[in-house]
């Protein structure tokens, strides 16, 4: 999951014809902010605490459960996060 501002969203938008396609977004992400003139003014914020990739839906400390998990589960998870 990515926060961008405005201007991060507009340099991408504005310049997407010219920008190399990589696989994965996030290794494009960090490539394209790596060599933009708004390199030094980005702040990197990693919230690894609050995010996991295993599904772990009753664990209230994270905010995001992850992907490559089955819909079915999914499911089960937005239930338990409505419940918690």
């Amino acid at each position: 999951m990515y926060i961008v501002t405005k201007e991060i969203a507009s340099y991408i938008a504005d310049n997407k014809d010219q920008l190399p396609i990589y696989p994965g977004e996030d290794v494009a992400l960090g490539i394209w902010m790596d060599t933009s003139p708004l390199k030094n003014r980005i702040k990197w914020i990693h919230w690894t605490k609050c995010m996991t990739n295993h599904g772990r839906c009753h664990d209230q400390l994270k905010l995001m459960i992850g992907h490559n998990i089955s819909p079915q589960k999914i499911i089960l998870c937005y239930k338990a996060k409505d419940e918690i």
